[in-house]
């Protein structure tokens, strides 16, 4: 995982390139690891399945904020 290599290192942030709708769900990934600063980019266009993306993307989301990582 991404925790394995930034410890040893000493990194306290990271940058995430990713669609647009998986920004939020990459922040919160990288919180729950201790990583608060995330910079992030995304290409600015819309495609029709994005649509469909969005809506996976919110329940993702809430799925993934009741995972633990022990």
């Amino acid at each position: 995982s991404t925790k394995l290599l930034t410890d040893p290192l000493g990194f306290d942030s990271a940058i995430a390139i990713t669609n647009y709708y998986h920004i939020t769900r990459t922040r919160l990934t990288f919180a729950k690891f201790g990583i608060k600063r995330v910079y992030t980019a995304h290409a600015n266009f819309f495609e029709w399945r994005d649509g469909y993306s969005l809506l996976r993307e919110f329940f993702g989301y809430y799925k993934y904020l009741l995972l633990r990582y022990d």
